[in-house]
């Protein structure tokens, strides 16, 4: 994510971390650059109150969409952060951007108790897609959260000390097994794989920041 430091305006020194100062209210760019800004520095409260005010003015501001799910998921407002994802899919992706994409989706309505018709809304969308069109890696992962892949299967050859693969997709990896064990109320095991998603410390993405907040939350 680009820095923002200097020329934030509308979020500058907020008295209240949830609201933001409005000087320039016709100014979405000036919202949304002080909403990266902010979530550069890990302030994602702030950084929703910006994105927020930026969709304001303009309701179909992808990056304030997208910059609104990512603060959203870092805090585990699921919810919020799955209208913004089926904003953006509305709006119109890439196919391998609206793939990863659909991954979230389920992943987030298994997170709000929506497991069945979760995995029939991506099995189908896969199906849709076919094995030719898709990254292998995303196939792998849509499998596991269809329950066709096992975890064994998904989580082999993440080390990245195996060079086998990049920090981001074992963090990746390790986030969505938490979800099927979280969601399957085994709190150890979803604690265990939240700390090896934490542990690549990657905080460009999303589902870093999600572990660790989870771990914070979760019973020792």
């Amino acid at each position: 994510m680009p820095h923002r430091g200097a020329g934030r305006t509308p979020g500058q020194s907020p008295r209240d971390p949830n609201k933001t100062d409005v000087l320039n209210p016709g100014l979405a760019a000036a919202f949304y650059n002080c909403g990266l800004d902010r979530q550069d520095q890990g302030d994602f409260a702030g950084a929703i109150s910006d994105f927020s005010q930026t969709l304001r003015f303009e309701p179909e501001h992808f990056g304030a969409l997208m910059g609104r799910a990512f603060a959203c998921v870092a805090l585990l407002n699921w919810r919020v952060a799955l209208a913004d994802l089926r904003a953006m899919s509305r709006i119109g992706l890439e196919a391998h951007r609206e793939d990863s994409l659909r991954l979230q989706v389920c992943a987030l309505r298994m997170r709000l108790g929506e497991r069945q018709p979760a995995v029939l809304e991506l099995r189908d969308y896969f199906a849709r897609r076919g094995i030719r069109s898709v990254s292998g890696w995303s196939w792998r992962l849509a499998g596991f959260l269809c329950g066709t892949v096992t975890e064994r299967d998904l989580l082999t050859g993440l080390d990245p000390a195996d060079g086998n693969a990049s920090r981001s997709t074992a963090c990746e990896g390790y986030w969505h097994a938490a979800t099927v064990k979280a969601v399957a109320g085994d709190t150890a095991a979803a604690r265990e794989r939240l700390s090896r998603c934490a542990a690549f410390h990657q905080p460009t993405l999303a589902v870093w920041w999600a572990a660790r907040s989870e771990l914070a939350r979760l019973p020792c």
